[in-house]
Protein backbone atom coordinates (compact mmCIF):
# COMPACT_ATOMS: atom_id res chain seq x y z
CA UNK A 1 0.00 0.00 0.00
CA UNK A 2 0.97 3.43 -0.54
CA UNK A 3 0.72 6.24 1.79
CA UNK A 4 1.88 9.30 0.07
CA UNK A 5 2.85 12.04 2.82
CA UNK A 6 3.43 15.76 1.57
CA UNK A 7 6.72 17.35 2.29
CA UNK A 8 7.44 21.18 2.31
CA UNK A 9 8.42 22.56 -1.21
CA UNK A 10 5.74 20.80 -3.37
CA UNK A 11 7.49 17.34 -2.63
CA UNK A 12 6.02 13.96 -1.82
CA UNK A 13 7.53 11.33 0.16
CA UNK A 14 5.47 7.38 -0.81
CA UNK A 15 5.80 5.14 2.10
CA UNK A 16 5.55 1.88 0.99
CA UNK A 17 4.44 0.08 4.28
CA UNK A 18 1.52 -2.28 4.96
CA UNK A 19 -0.78 -0.06 7.70
CA UNK A 20 -0.81 -3.58 10.07
CA UNK A 21 3.17 -2.89 9.48
CA UNK A 22 2.88 0.35 10.96
CA UNK A 23 0.36 -0.30 13.24
CA UNK A 24 2.68 -3.44 14.76
CA UNK A 25 5.51 -1.09 14.94
CA UNK A 26 4.17 1.39 16.97
CA UNK A 27 2.41 -0.50 18.96
CA UNK A 28 6.03 -1.76 19.85
CA UNK A 29 7.78 1.49 20.31
CA UNK A 30 8.72 3.62 23.35
CA UNK A 31 9.78 6.76 23.57
CA UNK A 32 13.88 6.55 24.99
CA UNK A 33 15.19 8.01 28.09
CA UNK A 34 16.00 11.41 27.79
CA UNK A 35 19.70 11.51 27.36
CA UNK A 36 20.18 14.55 28.58
CA UNK A 37 18.56 16.08 31.93
CA UNK A 38 20.49 18.97 33.29
CA UNK A 39 23.29 21.46 31.77
CA UNK A 40 24.28 21.74 28.20
CA UNK A 41 23.03 19.02 26.83
CA UNK A 42 19.60 20.15 28.36
CA UNK A 43 19.72 23.52 27.55
CA UNK A 44 20.76 22.93 24.10
CA UNK A 45 18.01 20.33 23.59
CA UNK A 46 15.31 22.81 25.49
CA UNK A 47 16.35 26.30 23.56
CA UNK A 48 17.78 25.56 19.88
CA UNK A 49 15.58 26.41 17.31
CA UNK A 50 15.03 24.33 14.29
CA UNK A 51 17.51 24.80 10.88
CA UNK A 52 14.76 27.22 9.28
CA UNK A 53 14.62 29.59 11.90
CA UNK A 54 18.68 29.39 12.02
CA UNK A 55 19.66 26.65 14.90
CA UNK A 56 20.10 29.75 17.71
CA UNK A 57 19.37 29.55 21.31
CA UNK A 58 15.69 30.92 21.87
CA UNK A 59 16.66 33.51 24.34
CA UNK A 60 18.78 34.83 21.98
CA UNK A 61 15.87 36.50 19.79
CA UNK A 62 15.01 38.96 21.91
CA UNK A 63 14.00 42.21 19.77
CA UNK A 64 14.98 43.15 15.73
CA UNK A 65 18.22 42.85 14.54
CA UNK A 66 21.03 44.51 15.91
CA UNK A 67 22.57 47.85 13.62
CA UNK A 68 25.77 48.07 12.75
CA UNK A 69 28.05 49.94 15.55
CA UNK A 70 28.63 53.93 14.44
CA UNK A 71 32.35 53.97 12.90
CA UNK A 72 34.48 57.06 13.51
Amino acid sequence: MSLPRRLQAGRWLDLLVDEAELARRLAGWSPPEPRFTRGYGQLFLDQTTQADQGCDFRFLERGGPTPEPDIF
